[in-house]
């Protein structure tokens, strides 16, 4: 009797806790969940350390190029270099140039999507993406569509592994660019992002908005884990970075869906517990 009551015991507590880890990966308002996350292999991690080094030779060039210590047009050929180094398609999407008082950059015209679930967020993210890249079928040829894509990065409703994104992005594009950088700083948030846009080509942001890390537009005062389709850039007159633009696709809370420009170290904050995809 004592191990069936036992039994009744832990079924009645499951069933209290999964209702708050069961939508997870969406705009969930519950403290204790974690996002899923596996471990990095040494491949991603290499990965990771040549994406950095790459990332920062390039806007060294640019840097030096804003202080006047290059010629003009430096940091567009070694840009162009990078593409022809690395094989890299030529863009596909739409760009608009920005130009506000003390600053200028550059955004990518993303085709907005709602999320098809509450924890789709990832999927749909994804699907934004590769959309703007030209993507329309995945390495088995299949469709372009959420659903396939959550099969393929294994989402459910706890979520989708930050550590799946960049490994989803590089197969179905069918190109190996994305990586995952971990807890950015502003300065690298900006970096990463320019250096992606000004190539055409859009990032993630995996965000944990919390009283510690900050909040986003529409999601004041909630703690949520929620993935971002980046595309946009506006850097400081000096060069500092300044703002960054991404789309939110959950339709559900009106405040927060759609486009947003923040700035770059508010992005920073709330990617500490994660990062972006660039």
């Amino acid at each position: 009797m004592r191990l069936y009551r036992n039994k009744i015991i832990i079924l009645i507590t499951f069933m209290v806790i999964f209702p708050f880890i069961a939508h997870a990966d969406g705009p969930v308002t519950d403290p204790n969940y974690t996002q899923p996350l596996s471990e990095r292999t040494k491949a991603q991690i290499e990965r990771e350390r040549q994406k950095e080094a790459i990332t920062k030779r390039i806007m060294d060039i640019f840097y030096k190029e804003e202080r006047g210590e290059l010629p003009k047009g430096s940091y567009h050929k070694a840009l162009e270099e990078l593409r022809s180094e690395k094989y890299l398609p030529s863009p596909k999407g739409t760009t608009k140039d920005i130009s506000i008082q003390g600053g200028s950059g550059k955004a990518l015209v993303l085709d907005l999507v709602p999320q098809e679930t509450n924890y789709y967020c990832g999927p749909a993210t994804v699907y934004m993406m590769l959309d703007y890249l030209g993507v329309t079928n995945g390495p088995e040829d299949q469709p372009l569509t959420q659903s396939n894509l959550a099969k393929y990065m294994g989402t459910n409703t706890q979520g989708t592994d930050f550590n799946k994104i960049p490994v989803c992005l590089n197969d179905w594009w069918g190109r190996q660019w994305y990586v995952n950088k971990w807890a950015p700083t502003a300065q690298q948030v900006h970096d990463y992002t320019k250096l992606n846009v000004d190539l055409n080509y859009p990032v993630n942001y995996d965000a944990h908005t919390s009283s510690e890390n900050g909040y986003l537009p529409g999601w004041e005062g909630k703690e949520v884990w929620h993935y971002l389709a980046g595309g946009g850039y506006i850097t400081g007159g000096d060069g500092d970075p300044d703002e960054i633009n991404y789309w939110d696709t959950y339709e559900n809370n009106p405040e927060a869906y759609g486009n947003h420009w923040v700035k770059a170290s508010v992005m920073s904050d709330v990617l500490v517990d994660r990062g972006m995809t660039y």
